[in-house]
């Protein structure tokens, strides 16, 4: 961290899907942005930039619904407010081309800095949503995996 944010170590008990042995990540949120990047604890090499979502898409899941295990691995108090994240896919060559998986939100509890990924099952949101509304959809490329940077 360069000091210029917020570093916090997020525990993810069930991991993330397709990472469910990794359960802990450094989240390094950059001060006067809305980027963050997690990094797994116990692998450097796998990393995540986040964005919230609602900066970009102000109707987007204005409640979280957590399910009883849910709600019991994040460990809510009724004062606790979650944060909202989401993970996006970065098209170094072309930014214009980036996505944001608003299908599989990361739910996390600052106060206890335990993690959940939410899949959800509606039809409405889509795990490779253009981040910029001029954008086409580039469905298909070696950089359409979560969380690439080519």
């Amino acid at each position: 961290m360069d000091g210029k944010g917020i570093e916090s170590v997020i525990f993810f008990p069930d991991g993330i899907p397709g990472f469910e042995e990794l359960k802990e990540f450094s989240l390094n949120i950059e001060e006067d942005t809305f980027l963050a990047r997690m990094d797994a604890v116990a692998n450097r090499e796998i990393a995540f930039f986040l964005i919230r979502s609602q900066l970009f898409f102000p109707e987007y899941l204005p409640q979280v619904d957590l399910s009883p295990r849910e709600t019991e691995i994040l460990d809510i108090a009724v004062t606790d407010n979650v944060d909202v994240w989401n993970i996006i896919t970065v098209h170094a060559n072309d930014l214009a081309q980036s996505t944001v998986n608003l299908r599989a939100p990361l739910i996390l509890n600052a106060r206890t800095h335990k993690g959940v990924q939410l899949i959800l099952s509606d039809e409405i949101h889509s795990s490779r949503q253009p981040l910029f509304p001029t954008q086409q959809d580039s469905i298909g490329t070696k950089n359409d995996q979560e969380g690439a940077v080519d």
